[in-house]
């Protein structure tokens, strides 16, 4: 290899133009990957279950990623310490919405679709002082809830 002023003169048929040939592969191999994760996903949220005192919101939001779903409860609360909430339940599908109802000040009910997967499932929260308890059923198919916010029809 010859090197003059900082430039490789190497010939074009040499392990350098090699090495350039395979990141060139790569690249080709790497670019549909990076184009879908830059696709826009598609999405909705239900309408709020809002507390009694009218101090925190609770609702579900369904996310079409393309090659996966998610459904998710999330709550948030307002106080002097500004909003702070966080995720209720996760359910790795987009087959039904998510049924919200607070029974009072303190205890959120939750209504899942039967038989589905659940992750990251709380069963209470304290945000600012307010402590949040949430109780879980079955939803059933004549609820609102079911039919999802949008997305769940697409995936039937």
């Amino acid at each position: 290899m010859t090197v003059e002023q900082g430039r490789d003169r190497s010939p074009p048929d040499t392990a350098t133009s090699a090495a350039a040939d395979r990141r060139l592969v790569l690249l080709g191999a790497l670019l549909p990957l990076l184009a879908a994760s830059c696709a826009e996903r598609a999405g909705c949220a239900s309408e709020p279950a809002t507390h009694p005192q009218g101090q925190c919101r609770a609702r579900y939001y369904q996310t079409d990623f393309g090659d996966r779903g998610v459904t998710q409860a999330m709550v948030e609360c307002t106080s002097g310490a500004g909003n702070l909430g966080g995720n209720i339940v996760a359910i790795p599908s987009l087959r039904a919405g998510i049924g919200l109802r607070w029974l009072d000040p303190q205890t959120l009910e939750v209504a899942l679709a039967p038989g589905r997967r659940r992750d990251d499932m709380r069963t209470q929260d304290v945000y600012a002082g307010l402590r949040l308890r949430y109780v879980y059923r079955d939803l059933r198919r004549d609820e609102p809830a079911w039919a999802g916010c949008g997305l769940a029809a697409r995936t039937r």
